[in-house]
């Protein structure tokens, strides 16, 4: 929601720049790389259903908080505040699909648990900038910050009181067993993956689209209106929040099936990887909106198989030390993405070094990812 009211309304929020609505739509990315592990410690502790309660309270606290704030520096808080929030959130939806998915089902779970989020970014986009303009931020803040209550019963009637896991105590613990579970090529494979396409997808993808299409001079005609480069970017990302909860449940389903996970990541990494290149050439607006449909479809089978494969190593060993370091690791991927990109697309030829440069990145990973389902048999 913020992201389509803030850099309208930010006068109306007690803001003095657009630098400052920059700031503030960043740092709670950013401050989720330290809180990430402080989450995980929480998650040690405390069960699966009073994590998400903190969550709950944090959310509201934020969200209520930005309808009353009229400074960058009480912003600035709220946001990290929200930042934690969704750390605690986001660790406690892949616990949750760890926690009752077996192996038959985990990545029709996941691949679930992804869509419906992205299903509520869509809403937040498309109701938050309706009511804005008739309620003013403080109006659509206040609602959206209430609504986080109408999850509490759910934790009481779906969730027992719990910890994450039934592993022993012993085994939650930091121990050299752990340390070389964490450190297999397996586990490690699975990380550095998810870092890299949260990078490619989530970071500059996401923050350079709206820059290329731009770039190419695209516009598009609908219905005698003409949508410029921005609301293009806008709108395909409105596109792909609304085919993920079906397309990623399905990718998910299909992945628990007998050929397993890595087939089906290996396809849509190379895939991806070609899409990925075709993206600066100079073509025809109608050649090339399929072409990066094609890519946004790849990056949501990518980002589901990815978590999949990540809750299955989870599975293997210590949950909360894995799931906590693979989030913070997607976490530093997406927030690495548009510095990587911005600070490479303005060189010299620097839209095909960017993107080129992702290309053999994807398709560097998927032979990778080859030669590893090749020796592991599945």
């Amino acid at each position: 929601m913020l992201y389509i009211v803030l850099p309208i309304y930010w006068k109306e929020a007690g803001l003095q720049s657009l630098i400052e609505v920059g700031i503030l739509l960043s740092v709670n990315r950013f401050v989720r790389l330290p809180m990430n592990p402080l989450v995980g410690w929480l998650y040690h502790r405390l069960s699966l259903r009073k994590g998400l309660l903190i969550a709950i309270v944090l959310s509201v606290t934020a969200t209520v908080g930005y309808g009353l704030a009229n400074s960058f520096w009480i912003w600035f808080i709220l946001r990290c505040i929200w930042g934690m929030a969704w750390s605690l959130l986001k660790l406690g939806g892949y616990f949750t699909v760890i926690l009752c998915a077996e192996d038959s089902n985990r990545g029709k779970w996941m691949g679930t648990y992804n869509g419906l989020y992205r299903l509520g970014s869509l809403f937040g986009m498309l109701l938050g900038g309706f009511l804005a303009s008739t309620w003013g931020i403080t109006g659509v803040t206040f609602l959206f910050g209430f609504t986080p209550f109408l999850a509490i019963p759910f934790l009481f009637i779906s969730f027992e009181d719990s910890h994450v896991t039934n592993q022993s105590r012993k085994k939650l613990h930091w121990n050299q067993e752990t340390k070389t579970w964490l450190f297999s090529r397996q586990v490690m494979q699975a990380v550095v993956s998810g870092l890299l396409i949260a990078m490619l997808f989530q970071g500059i993808l996401t923050s350079t689209l709206s820059y290329v299409i731009e770039y190419h001079h695209f516009e598009l005609a609908m219905l005698g209106f003409v949508v410029a480069g921005s609301a293009l970017s806008g709108l395909l990302q409105a596109f792909r929040w609304t085919w993920e909860p079906f397309l990623a449940t399905n990718i998910g389903k299909w992945s628990d099936g007998e050929k397993g996970r890595k087939p089906y990541l290996v396809i849509f990494l190379f895939i991806a990887g070609i899409t990925y290149s075709l993206i600066p050439l100079e073509v025809p607006l109608l050649i090339w909106l399929p072409i990066v449909i094609v890519l946004l479809i790849s990056a949501t089978a990518l980002t589901t198989l990815i978590d999949a494969i990540a809750s299955d190593a989870a599975k293997e060993g210590n949950t909360v030390v894995f799931m906590t370091i693979y989030s913070m690791m997607i976490d530093m991927g997406a927030a690495l993405g548009p510095l990587l990109g911005y600070a490479v697309i303005r060189l010299q030829n620097g839209l095909w070094l960017t993107y080129g440069g992702a290309a053999l990145i994807l398709i560097g990973v998927g032979i990778l990812w080859t030669i590893r389902t090749r020796e592991s048999g599945n």
